[in-house]
């Protein structure tokens, strides 16, 4: 094999496992795209206003605990999904036709953040998702349950 077509195979090979590091490093990201919102009405409202692309191999475990909280409220169960603090606070909420979006999701190691639309005014209806909430959850010996839940109605 000549030295030319040696070094082209070298190149390629390089410029593979690049492309394939990046690949797997943008994967483990919980949103592959986002353009941030304006939008200056609480703290998290960029998050929950933007145009974000969520990552569809994300792990969505924490997605599920989170779900689950909000499941429970609507239904007005005690959730088991949360943590006690938060089970008993938040199971005094009449949230009965309580509809959500997931928008956006930031990582850390033990926590994720997730910021949902929400909509609590139209049973039946298409919803409207003209609130905003997060859902902090966290993760303790394997299990993750939701730990802090806030609103802007």
């Amino acid at each position: 094999m000549s030295r030319p077509a040696k070094l082209h195979r070298v190149l390629l090979a390089c410029c593979a496992g690049l492309l394939g590091v990046l690949v797997v490093y943008r994967f483990t990201q919980p949103v592959l795209f986002y353009i941030h919102s304006d939008c200056a009405c609480t703290d998290w409202s960029d998050r929950v206003e933007a145009f974000a692309v969520l990552n569809p191999f994300r792990n969505r475990a924490p997605e599920r605990a989170a779900d689950g909280f909000l499941l429970d409220l609507r239904e007005g169960r005690r959730s088991s999904y949360s943590t006690p603090e938060l089970a008993s606070d938040a199971s005094q909420a009449k949230l009965r036709s309580l509809q959500w979006k997931l928008n956006f999701r930031e990582n850390q190691s033990n926590r994720v953040t997730l910021y949902y639309k929400l909509d609590k005014n139209s049973p039946g209806a298409i919803p409207a998702y003209d609130s905003e909430g997060l859902i902090e959850v966290e993760k303790a010996n394997g299990i993750w349950k939701a730990a802090k839940f806030d609103v802007v109605w």
